[in-house]
């Protein structure tokens, strides 16, 4: 997908395949997190970028945001500190 100017939506300057029309895109954007936790990008107990951020970065309204980042604290990959931001949850033991 493009945007006004014809780019490509792009996070942490990695392009997210946005022509996958069959995928929500607030899945398409937890496949991406979700690639980058198990790569090691987003290592255990860091934080990830902020909303805003990927709002920003993929152009997508807060509340797709909002659901990729729900979708992924379901699977137990990431929790929420209040006033501190979006972390990745630790391995069980």
């Amino acid at each position: 997908m493009r945007d006004a100017r014809g780019l490509l939506a792009t996070v942490a300057s990695m392009p997210i395949d946005l022509d996958r029309q069959d995928v929500p895109k607030h899945v398409q954007l937890a496949d991406y997190i979700r690639t980058r936790i198990d790569d090691g990008t987003y290592a255990a107990r860091s934080r990830i970028p902020s909303e805003a951020h990927w709002v920003e970065e993929t152009g997508f309204a807060r509340d797709t945001v909002r659901k990729a980042l729900a979708l992924l604290m379901d699977e137990n990959l990431l929790y929420i500190v209040r006033g501190l931001g979006t972390f990745v949850t630790p391995p069980g033991p």
